[in-house]
């Protein structure tokens, strides 16, 4: 069963039925969200409802619109092993969905359905495609088979290409929350107390350098724990070694991207503190401020900068994420940025 947790998935959810009742069901989906966990579930979700045997809510012409959670497809898809279901997900070391992993799931598409009503392809991690990948993935966009439906997740769908784009019906199910989190916002109180009291010298960067790296630590290893709990790993033990080794890869590449994703949350924070300490700058007016309770103790930062600086620092951790979205290593591109930073 599809069991939205928020008014966006049920939105989504319901777009989707209305379409599978009327009879115009779109081929290709782009669903955009902000974390895969979710995006992932719905996907399975919705390939179960496409496909389920015997299904607990139909239109008045025998169109399912729900799934049973108990039937031979809607377990297999449960345990991720469906017959006429394909995933594709970045690699995990290159994390970037190859023209080969692309062209693998394509032959087996225009094979007719074994078992099921439709094919589907769930895509995750859609803007880690490369321009081959892209351009191949595009040709059958445009020529898809007819019982074939194309599911793509991604978190940033600003990446992928126009022609993609204007090829799939949008399912957005709503981003991360505005606001930090309690943890975040104390990690956040944190910063700005350091950056006031490093004054800008060598030794306080460094402390910088480990007050970020340290809260990012936590988050991955919330989240290695949070998704290997959640894994098929753990819930069969006698899986074949091919298809566990399949997992094994599917649970590294799922991790990191989860990561990266928040890891991206992380510098927008920090983005949006020197945003702040900018407007401080030009505008000393608290009301347009992201975080006007840390305006007091940003005060002797703002009036250190020039209004130069402080937009630089801005464009500092801009560069910091492009850097990151590379195969740099972590580290050094955040050491390099806290040396630039005007404190």
């Amino acid at each position: 069963m599809v069991s939205p947790g928020s008014p966006q998935l049920e939105a989504a959810a319901q777009i989707f039925r209305r379409s599978l009742e009327r009879h115009r069901l779109a081929h290709a989906w782009l669903i955009s969200g902000g974390e895969y966990a979710t995006l992932d579930r719905f996907a399975s979700g919705l390939a179960k409802i496409l496909n389920c045997q015997s299904p607990p809510q139909v239109s008045d012409d025998g169109v399912g619109l729900e799934c049973c959670e108990r039937c031979v497809s809607c377990l297999q898809i449960e345990q991720g092993q469906p017959t006429d279901v394909s995933y594709v997900r970045p690699e995990a070391k290159s994390r970037i969905i190859t023209i080969a992993q692309i062209r693998a799931v394509l032959e087996s598409v225009h094979l007719k359905a074994y078992a099921a009503r439709h094919k589907v392809v769930i895509v995750s991690g859609a803007d880690r495609m490369n321009l081959e990948a892209a351009n191949a993935f595009l040709k059958t966009l445009e020529e898809p088979p007819g019982d074939t439906v194309l599911l793509l997740l991604t978190t940033n769908a600003s990446r992928l290409p126009d022609t993609i784009v204007s090829r799939c019906l949008r399912l957005h199910l709503g981003g991360a929350a505005t606001k930090p989190d309690s943890e975040d916002h104390e990690w956040l109180t944190e910063f700005c107390r350091l950056c006031v009291e490093s004054k800008g010298d060598t030794f306080g960067r460094y402390f910088l350098v480990e007050h970020i790296q340290g809260r990012l630590a936590r988050k991955k290893k919330v989240i290695e724990q949070t998704m290997t709990d959640a894994s098929p790993l753990n819930a069969y033990d006698d899986l074949e070694p091919d298809l566990r080794k399949r997992y094994q890869q599917e649970l590294a590449a799922a991790i990191e991207a989860e990561y990266r994703r928040q890891r991206l949350e992380l510098l927008a924070l920090l983005q949006t503190f020197f945003r702040d300490v900018w407007l401080q700058k030009i505008v000393p007016d608290d009301s347009l401020l992201q975080f006007p309770d840390l305006a007091g103790s940003s005060r002797t930062l703002v009036e250190r900068l020039s209004a130069d600086a402080a937009r630089g620092n801005i464009e500092i951790t801009d560069e910091l994420q492009r850097h990151l979205d590379t195969n740099i290593q972590e580290l050094l591109a955040v050491e390099v940025a806290l040396l630039k930073f005007a404190l």
